[in-house]
């Protein structure tokens, strides 16, 4: 006992710990955490995770607790201070099975939680650990692990707080704590094999990268002239809220509060842009959120056990470095919900393994950046549009999502009926090319003599049978009305905007003009996005 009340005294100083060095080496393996056989079950739907919990009998007690030691009790729950923990006195009050706010209940951890503790104050400057035996809702397997989760006020979510095991009748659980506060049991989640994973590769070290190159080698930087305004930001990029695939994803969005200890300098409103991001990091996002929801496990339901958590994507305050890819919504910072603990071992293997889920899911480029988050990255998605001009010939027009900077390429005439072409970008490359579908045979055909020849393919028409308005993130669409390309959200509906800190709403621009010009009629449109994963990434429009 004396033992493990110190390896957790330990792992708990380690919790206030910041960063870390290490290898930067991509490939090399983390601590690995247990593991389980994935059972046979149903694919994860796209809708929010269920919660399944178990109130204990409610109870409440108010102690006085000096500097001798002091035992407070109340419900089944037992708080053993050592003398010296506080200094002076102070006053806990302990309840069982309160009432969480909103955002509490909100954030709790997907499957099934043991039971609900508040002792407060939540940090009574404990000089030691302090002793809790918590009564259990369900009781569990003689010995197994379970955690204890603490609400953090200022992250607005769960933090792994302690690590302990239930006794040996399996209706409690002992930990050793410093940080009191709002507490929530589970049982300790597990990971599935490697070898049944989705997503091969090893975990990441820290400051380990894919591509090993700099970002700005792998994805462009964001000139000072270049970063995305806010209003165009809630045009032009994907607003997650509206995505039915990004519903168990939880966002921090702590810009939702009025400007704060520089308002006096900076005036402007910041709301809800942790939801906005560019849809190549939206789309790879979706992909995220399921993987991440079939890594981990909660043994007691075989169901997911993290939710994939946002502390920041667009920044229009300029909190990062000069020219970071979040000044377009390019970015994303990861993380888990509920937070891992701080430790060495347990915030390196989880993140590194994230990191590694970031890869398979599509970023195009993914860094372990340190022990607070895993950074990825995408290309910034463009928009090509074929257009006629006055005399038949068909020009290529590139549009940044960004800024609507427009190119237009020279004028080339097709070796192929025109009606039938159709956008679609080179898997590895960026040169646009014609497709021609005439019974099951895809025709690929250069657009110009630049690109690499590629021979025909027969494909079955039904792969092809996808709405072709829809942009990969399944919220933005583009389309052509009235001689000219529009952005849209899928739904229809105008951008949903943000309030700023006097109560006025944003009105962004809606539909969004991307492209028109009286000497060029558009006939065709596709996205751009990442190169990581180009077959998820492309979006057609007929006329």
């Amino acid at each position: 006992m004396q033992s493990s009340h110190h390896r957790l005294l330990g792992l708990w100083s380690l919790l206030l710990t910041l960063a870390w060095g290490g290898c930067a080496t991509a490939e090399m393996e983390q601590p690995s955490l247990p593991a389980v056989m994935a059972p046979a079950r149903p694919e994860p739907a796209a809708t929010a995770v269920p919660v399944v919990s178990q109130d204990l009998p409610a109870s409440q007690v108010t102690a006085t607790v000096g500097a001798a030691s002091a035992t407070v009790s109340s419900g089944g729950l037992t708080m053993t201070v050592p003398p010296g923990a506080v200094e002076g006195s102070v006053v806990f009050k302990v309840s069982v099975s309160p009432t969480l706010t909103a955002e509490q209940a909100e954030a709790l951890p997907p499957g099934k939680t043991l039971g609900r503790f508040r002792i407060t104050p939540w940090d009574p400057g404990l000089q030691k650990t302090v002793r809790l035996e918590l009564p259990l809702a369900t009781p569990v397997e003689p010995g197994a692990a379970v955690e204890l989760l603490g609400w953090h006020p200022s992250m607005e979510s769960y933090l792994v707080v302690g690590i302990g095991e239930a006794t040996r009748d399996g209706k409690r659980a002992n930990f050793w704590v410093r940080q009191l506060g709002d507490l929530v049991v589970r049982a300790q989640p597990v990971a599935v094999e490697r070898e049944l994973s989705s997503c091969k590769g090893g975990s990441f070290a820290p400051r380990g990268s894919v591509p090993q190159i700099t970002e700005a080698e792998a994805v462009g930087e964001v000139a000072v002239d270049e970063r995305l305004e806010r209003d165009r930001a809630f045009a032009a990029l994907s607003d997650t809220r509206r995505n039915p695939a990004l519903r168990t994803v939880e966002f921090k969005n702590e810009e939702t509060r009025p400007p704060a200890a520089n308002a006096a300098v900076d005036r402007r409103d910041h709301q809800d842009e942790d939801y906005l991001m560019d849809p190549a990091a939206a789309a790879s996002l979706a992909r995220l959120a399921d993987l991440v929801a079939r890594e981990w496990q909660d043994p007691l339901t075989g169901g997911p056990a993290f939710r994939l958590r946002i502390t920041e994507a667009f920044d229009s305050m300029h909190e990062h470095s000069v020219r970071s890819t979040h000044y377009q919504g390019r970015a994303n910072d990861l993380t888990l919900s509920p937070v891992p603990a701080a430790t060495g071992d347990a915030r390196r293997a989880y993140y590194g393994r994230l990191s590694r889920l970031a890869v398979c899911a599509g970023y195009d480029y993914v860094l372990f950046e340190n022990q607070a988050h895993v950074h990825a990255s995408v290309r910034p998605t463009e928009l090509a549009v074929l257009a006629r001009n006055a005399a038949g010939a068909t020009q290529l027009v590139k549009v940044r999502l960004f800024d609507g900077r427009v190119t237009i390429g020279t004028a080339v005439r097709w070796k192929r009926d025109e009606a039938a072409a159709r956008l679609r970008w080179l898997p590895g490359d960026q040169t646009v090319i014609e497709s021609v579908m005439r019974g099951g045979e895809l025709r690929v055909e250069a657009l110009d003599d630049s690109a690499p020849a590629i021979s025909s393919h027969i494909v079955d028409p039904s792969l092809l049978t996808v709405d072709p308005s829809l942009s990969a993130d399944g919220s933005k669409r583009l389309v052509i009305r009235s001689g000219a390309v529009w952005l849209e959200n899928t739904d229809g509906a105008p951008s949903l905007g943000s309030h700023n800190a006097a109560g006025v709403k944003l009105q962004p621009a809606y539909p969004l003009h991307l492209f028109g010009s009286p000497a060029l009629t558009p006939f065709s449109v596709a996205f751009r996005q990442g190169l990581a994963a180009p077959d998820a990434a492309v979006a057609l429009n007929r006329p």
